[in-house]
C-alpha cells in the first residue's frame, strides 16, 4: 500500500505538486492501492439485463482535426493520449466501456462509494500526467503542440451487459455525446451524482462551475490548492 501511495505521489510531485497533497493522510479506503483496485474490479459481474449503479470517466481530445499533421502522425498522437489516459483509468480499477473517435469511457461498478474515490482519482492522475503525455507525444512523434484533453466523471443507474458497449442509460447517451464536448479543457469535471458521494476532503477540493441542461445536473471542477 505505502509503495503504491509513494509511486503516484511520485508523478503527481512531478507534475502538479497540489495532486500530491491530496494523497497525504489518506486512508487505504480512500486511495485503494492499483492492485486492490483491479482486484475489485474482477469479482463477480452482475447478469445482463440488471439495473446497476455505475460510475464513467470520459475522455476525449480536444482539437485533434486542427493539427497540422499527417493522419499517420494523428493517429500516433490519438493512441498516446488514449493510451496514457486509459492506463490511469484502468489501474484504478475501472474497465473499458467504449472508445469513439477521439475518445474514450471507463467504467466502475459502483458496489459501494469508494468506486466514486476511484474515479476521481483516476481523473486527477490523468490530469498530473499530462506533462508526461505531451513529452511522450515529442519523443515518438515530434509534435511540438500542447495536446489538450476534456475529461468528465458522472453516473447514474444503468442496464449491465456482459459485453460493455450494449449497457444502457439515458444519461450514459447525453453524457457522451453532449456534456463531454462541453467539459473545461484539461481539468478533473465531475457532477453532482459523483461530488455527493465522494469523502469530505476530498469533495472541499472541487468547486461549482455551471449547471448541466444535459444531465439536470451540476458539474464541479477540482480547484487546486486552498
Amino acid at each position: 500500500m505505502e509503495a503504491t501511495i509513494l509511486r503516484i505521489r511520485d508523478v503527481c510531485e512531478r507534475d502538479l505538486p497540489w495532486v500530491a497533497s491530496l494523497l497525504e493522510g489518506h486512508s487505504k479506503a480512500v486511495v485503494p492501492a492499483c492492485d486492490e483496485a483491479v482486484a475489485a474490479a474482477s469479482v463477480v459481474l452482475p447478469p445482463d439485463g440488471e439495473l446497476v449503479p455505475l460510475v464513467v470517466l470520459s475522455f476525449d481530445i480536444k482539437g485533434s482535426s486542427n493539427m497540422n499533421e499527417t493522419d499517420g502522425a494523428k493517429a500516433q498522437i490519438r493512441s498516446i493520449v488514449l493510451d496514457e489516459i486509459g492506463a490511469k483509468a484502468a489501474a484504478r480499477g475501472g474497465r473499458q466501456l467504449n472508445e469513439a473517435g477521439d475518445g474514450k469511457e471507463y467504467m466502475y461498478l459502483a458496489r459501494d462509494e469508494s468506486a466514486y474515490s476511484l474515479a476521481a482519482y483516476a481523473a486527477l492522475e490523468a490530469i498530473a500526467g499530462r506533462t508526461v503525455m505531451n513529452c511522450r507525444i515529442y519523443d515518438e512523434t515530434r509534435y511540438r503542440g500542447d495536446i489538450s484533453f476534456r475529461l468528465l466523471c458522472h453516473g447514474g443507474m444503468a442496464v449491465y451487459n456482459a459485453t460493455p458497449t450494449r449497457i444502457t442509460a439515458a444519461w450514459l447517451d447525453a453524457m457522451l455525446k453532449k456534456e463531454l464536448k462541453r467539459s473545461l479543457p484539461n481539468h478533473a469535471s465531475i457532477t453532482s451524482y459523483v461530488w455527493d458521494r465522494l469523502p469530505a476532503g476530498l469533495r472541499s477540493r472541487f468547486t461549482f462551475t455551471r449547471r448541466s441542461a444535459a444531465l439536470n445536473t451540476n458539474v464541479y471542477v477540482f480547484r487546486g490548492p486552498d
